[in-house]
């Protein structure tokens, strides 16, 4: 028998109406069915639905053996993130969609929705919704039409009394919330109707709503981070605050990517690590792209109303590991859409004459960055000859994507001198993003530029291989503005670090009008920058990004940037940080050469750790 099933199970058997219920849980798969990186076209062992399917199997098994129940959910995030949910978004949803028909033949118990579900539009999500076979709930969100998709989930199993003698009728509420700034991040996707209910307040009304309708059992798919300072996005908070909602049994989270129980969240005030627990309730959080199964056993007592009290619990997460043997039913659910998928991706759609890498994108701006924002500020460029605000100076920002961080070593976009592939370009602009120009004044250009470089931690002299980078801000919130020159001091406080702001050799001043070429995400607030008023958003091109940049690289306009990179690090009399990057990057040292690389070895992660002087 498994051991901590026995324990919860052992310690529940004289009270007069007990049992165990497992949870298993996954979030954030991102499209990932296979263990495969379709950016790289090569393995990407200990990811992928297809190992969690088998870790699904085994858990499910011991269930039975051990007389627990057993639910299965999700926690959104599922259907963008790969290539290959990109070419599935592209074709008709039938009942052989990929993620669909993987969903199903795992047969979840219900699904939530997360921020990015909403990235291809309401209509796919809801065709998708139409074929997965289980609920797919979404709580608060509110003003658009979701059906199929429902407000709240009812599921019910048949829960094994502990004493053995009996079966009980379980009824679980299900609820899935989001964060409140979705309906800011995907508004050209939900419309200007659409709004998202604080999770707390929603909750609050819900639970009730459930418990009037016979739940035993409240189960809420919490798609956010958990909060507070040590997030450093205000937009991630949440799943914390949740703690006090009144009925609220379990939490699954999600979102950030980390996992619970786990070292990610050691110290956190109000969150156990060890027994994965948000103040006094059962939490877990399993990681993504297929990194975790979440499972928690729950020691459960009936009380006199009918209710279900959760009197003891055990929460782990099993990993996905190399040695993971894929499920395959999943592999013959998703195996065509695979193949297509590297079929579509290998084409060659340009070339280059250089390399371009992402190893250095978060110390010295990347030729990745510089081609994103050329093609960003060209079309609209294009798209304002003629108007009325042609005559404006044009800027255009570039994310730091595909820079290591929580995703790993791996995380880096590598393009080798000659072909371009159309999976190289899947890496350069892995959301579905389109280009809008924004008018910007001095001051909120500086502002936009100070909250970039919390990216860095705050560094001092003498202190000896000091980390350059703040890990608790993601790599992709940290943008670079080309059009401009400017120096950043990470020795200053946040707010205080951008000096020498100019634009054509001038000092910028607050009051100068600037068009900036950027996404939909950051004119929205992505990432927790200053959102745009509609005013301020003057052109929308209907091209996916991906599209401008084959044009921009087949067919290159002249660049309206000066040569060179727009920031350098303030010098700062030879203090020294390091940063971490891949093996690889050990080959490009020379990009570098102004900060004085030096190799420090490679951390437990596999990371290169490499010593810069400023």
């Amino acid at each position: 028998m498994n051991r901590r099933l026995d324990r919860l199970q052992k310690a529940g058997a004289n009270a007069a109406a007990t049992g165990t219920l497992r949870l298993l849980a996954t979030t954030d798969l991102h499209g990932h069915l296979f263990a495969h990186d379709y950016i790289k076209d090569i393995a990407a062992p200990g990811t992928g639905l297809a190992g969690i399917a088998t870790l699904v199997a085994e858990a499910r098994a011991e269930a039975k053996r051990d007389r627990a129940a057993c639910i299965l959910v999700d926690n959104g995030d599922t259907l963008q993130g790969t290539p290959l949910a990109e070419h599935l978004a592209a074709h008709p949803v039938t009942a052989d969609h990929a993620i669909a028909a993987s969903l199903a033949e795992l047969r979840y118990d219900a699904i939530g929705i997360g921020n990015h579900d909403f990235d291809y539009g309401l209509t796919y999500l809801r065709e998708v919704a139409g074929h997965i076979g289980a609920p797919m709930v979404c709580s608060n969100v509110q003003g658009i039409p979701l059906d199929p998709i429902c407000t709240h989930a009812l599921v019910t199993c048949s829960l094994p009394d502990s004493d053995g003698t009996h079966e009980h009728q379980l009824r679980i509420g299900i609820l899935s919330v989001i964060p409140t700034l979705t309906s800011v991040w995907n508004r050209h996707t939900l419309g200007q109707d659409a709004r998202v209910e604080p999770s707390a307040a929603c909750l609050e009304r819900r639970v009730a709503q459930l418990r009037q309708e016979g739940a035993g059992l409240i189960v809420v798919l919490a798609h956010m981070g958990m909060g507070d300072h040590a997030d450093i996005d205000t937009a991630q908070a949440g799943a914390l605050a949740l703690r006090d909602v009144t009925g609220v049994d379990v939490l699954i989270t999600g979102h950030t990517h980390r996992r619970l129980p786990g070292a990610d969240y050691a110290g956190r005030d109000g969150i156990d690590a060890t027994l994965g627990r948000v103040g006094k309730i059962p939490a877990i959080m399993a990681g993504h792209a297929g990194s975790d199964l979440g499972v928690l056993d729950l020691a459960l007592e009936r009380g006199p109303e009918g209710a279900w009290t959760v009197m003891r619990h055990a929460g782990a997460l099993r990993p996905n590991t190399a040695q993971t043997p894929p499920h395959p039913a999943i592999l013959k659910r998703a195996q065509a859409a695979h193949d297509a998928t590297r079929a579509q991706f290998s084409a060659q759609v340009a070339t280059t004459d250089k390399p371009l890498y992402s190893y250095f994108a978060l110390v010295a701006p990347a030729q990745t960055m510089r081609l994103l924002a050329e093609a960003k500020a060209c079309c609209i460029r294009r798209a304002l000859n003629g108007s009325a605000y042609a005559d404006l100076p044009l800027l255009a920002t570039a994310a730091a994507h595909a820079a290591g961080g929580r995703a790993g070593p791996d995380h880096y976009l590598h393009i080798p001198k000659g072909d371009v592939l159309r999976r190289h370009i899947a890496g350069l602009s892995p959301y579905a993003n389109k280009v809008v120009a924004v008018l910007a004044s001095g001051r909120e250009i500086r502002d936009r530029l100070e909250y970039a470089s919390r990216v860095f931690a705050r560094i001092a002299p003498n202190r000896p291989d000091q980390p350059l980078i703040d890990a608790r801000v993601p790599g992709f919130h940290f943008d670079t503005l080309y059009g401009l020159s400017y120096l950043i001091d990470p020795s200053a406080p946040i707010g205080a670090r951008i000096r020498d702001l100019r634009w054509q050799g001038n000092p910028l001043t607050a009051d100068q009008r600037f068009i900036i070429a950027t996404n939909q995400f950051r004119a929205a607030g992505g990432g927790g920058y200053a959102p745009c008023t509609p005013d301020q958003i003057i052109a929308r091109h209907p091209e996916p990004m991906s599209e401008l940049l084959v044009r921009h690289l087949r067919d290159p306009e002249t660049s309206p940037f000066q040569e060179g990179a727009p920031w350098r690090f303030s010098p700062l009399n030879g203090i020294q940080a390091t940063f971490n990057s891949a093996p690889e990057a050990a080959n490009y040292l020379h990009g570098i050469d102004h900060l004085s690389p030096q190799l420090c070895g490679q951390t437990r992660e596999g990371f290169l750790r490499i010593r810069v002087t400023l």
